[in-house]
């Protein structure tokens, strides 16, 4: 039996829903319980320093609907498609991924696609005190490609990939520090406004956790068609111990 995975659309639509209805709160929050209004006059004496986020909170909150409001559109257009793996879950470095993609809707034969398989290392915060929860931070630390086209049938792509032989090992949960040279590690977290966040980790820096994605891209009849699946896959350097 094949493994299964369907991919993020329905998620993108309901995550920033939630964070829509987050701000909606917040706001009817200030505004019934609290003293903040619609006035920015500094020098009115019914001035409220909280007013100044009003505009902030409107602003994300048109973004999510906005954001909601796109992958609803693109979920009703193309559906849930689902990604079938072939051969067991656990593979190591160098083995060849093989699988098919099955569109939600129906495709126009020979229409061209764009497939990429993503390697996305997760790291932690380290200088996180014992008190405070360690924010996660994923990194694509490598991506294949590949291209294909829709069969004559419409029906699933076949895909294949040959995965990467040097990956990172994943952090153990005792890590002793090596006793031949010094580590430097360091991550660089950059959180870009209503824009994907970029992360930077050293070589030293080991992740906690990886995860592989693949990523179907298409513009058939000039309409975008686009998926990510999140693969129930493990890729695992035995010789190591890691994964």
């Amino acid at each position: 039996m094949p493994i299964t995975a369907t991919d993020s659309s329905r998620e993108q639509i309901t995550l920033p829903l939630f964070n829509l209805v987050v701000v909606l709160v917040a706001v009817a929050g200030l505004m019934l319980f609290g003293q903040a209004r619609w006035q920015f006059d500094i020098h009115d004496p019914d001035f409220f320093p909280l007013n100044l986020l009003l505009p902030l909170l409107a602003a994300f909150g048109l973004y999510q609907a906005v954001k909601a409001g796109l992958a609803w559109r693109r979920h009703a257009r193309q559906g849930s498609t689902q990604v079938q793996i072939d051969g067991p879950g656990r593979l190591r470095p160098g083995d060849t991924l093989r699988g098919r993609w099955l569109p939600g809707r129906p495709l126009p034969a020979g229409s061209p696609l764009r497939l990429q398989l993503q390697c996305i290392d997760i790291y932690e915060e380290e200088n996180a005190s014992a008190s405070q929860r360690r924010r996660r931070h994923p990194q694509v630390a490598w991506e294949g490609q590949a291209e294909a086209a829709v069969p004559a049938s419409g029906a699933a792509v076949p895909f294949q990939f040959r995965l990467p032989t040097e990956l990172k090992r994943i952090r153990a949960f005792i890590e002793r520090a090596p006793q031949d040279r010094v580590q430097v590690k360091s991550l660089l977290v950059v959180n870009v406004p209503f824009g994907r966040r970029i992360v930077k980790a050293s070589a030293d820096m080991l992740p906690v956790d990886r995860g592989w994605r693949l990523v179907v891209e298409a513009t058939p009849s000039g309409k975008t068609v686009r998926a990510e699946i999140d693969l129930p896959i493990e890729v695992t350097i035995a010789e190591r111990g890691g994964r």
